[in-house]
């Protein structure tokens, strides 16, 4: 299953978080899987497959990025 939502990238590392309308929390691209996505851009993901530990969200790995329009 694939989601599209909005990208945030936050931290030193690089993580991203993927905020999709109609789920509850954020879905995390995990540090160094978040390519050439930037803060705001709207990206499609899947779901990674790896284990979810209690209490976290789901990895994510990206498949498509659709940059944010460039406003001079």
């Amino acid at each position: 299953q694939t989601y599209i939502g909005t990208i945030s990238i936050r931290g030193k590392k690089n993580i991203g978080f993927v905020n999709v309308p109609g789920l509850e929390g954020d879905l995390v691209v995990p540090a160094g899987e978040t390519g050439i996505s930037l803060d705001g851009d709207t990206v499609e993901v899947a779901l990674s497959g790896n284990p979810v530990p209690a209490g976290k969200a789901p990895d994510v790995l990206p498949l498509e990025i659709s940059p944010q329009p460039v406003v001079p």
